[in-house]
């Protein structure tokens, strides 16, 4: 589809065009998706701080995430490029009144060391998925197999308790021997015949699809 005459990639060339990298911002508060930050570098040898300004995240309808940046985090600033032309017109006395950066068109772009990150999220062009923390684990398998490792895993609430299969069968059945070799004897008659037609299969009740070593 055409738009005023042009593509689509010659659109997204013209927007990014339009757009220049200003510094990379060291961040120094968070809130609800808006930081301050300091300039990397000093303009006119004085530091710089930049408060309000948007963070921006990857994503699409799809899938998007969305992350607390803490103080120290690097972030890439972005503006308009007539915003940050203008730079050149500051001076000493101007700079704190009359600000080149407009920080309603500044956006931030967080940047990390993957390596450190706290929390960090893998997803391979093979289909599967990794996330891992302080820890917990979660993992979706090409097989569709999911696996969740933490210290409590909580489905639908924590107010009841499961059992494991394996464990109770082997307890059951150990009963059940019991009862099917016991005997009654009284004075006079012979014992009771044991119930050794007795037979109980538990092998319904097992799930196939949800398994633990919890």
């Amino acid at each position: 589809m055409e738009l005023i005459g042009e593509d689509p990639l010659s659109i997204i060339k013209r927007v990014i065009s339009n757009y220049t990298f200003i510094d990379y911002g060291i961040v120094q508060e968070y809130t609800e998706g808006r930081i301050k930050v300091k300039l990397a570098h000093q303009l006119l040898e004085k530091d710089i701080f930049l408060e309000n300004i948007e963070v921006l995240t990857t994503g699409s309808k799809a899938l998007s995430t969305r992350y607390t940046l803490v103080s120290g985090d690097i972030v890439q600033l972005m503006s308009s490029r007539s915003l940050v032309d203008t730079i050149a017109e500051l001076t000493v006395a101007t700079m704190n009144t009359a600000m080149a950066y407009d920080t309603v068109t500044i956006k931030a772009l967080p940047m990390a060391d993957y390596a450190n990150a706290k929390n960090k999220i893998d997803i391979l062009d093979d289909g599967s998925i990794t996330i891992t923390g302080t820890g917990y684990s979660i993992e979706i398998t090409t097989d569709g197999t999911l696996k969740i490792s933490g210290k409590a895993i909580e489905l639908n609430g924590s107010g009841k308790r499961f059992i494991t299969w394996d464990e109770y069968n082997t307890e059951y059945q150990r009963v059940l021997t019991i009862i099917k070799a016991h005997v009654h004897t009284s004075d006079g008659y012979s014992p009771s015949p044991t119930l050794t037609a007795l037979i109980s299969d538990l092998t319904a009740a097992k799930t196939t699809t949800l398994k633990t070593d919890g």
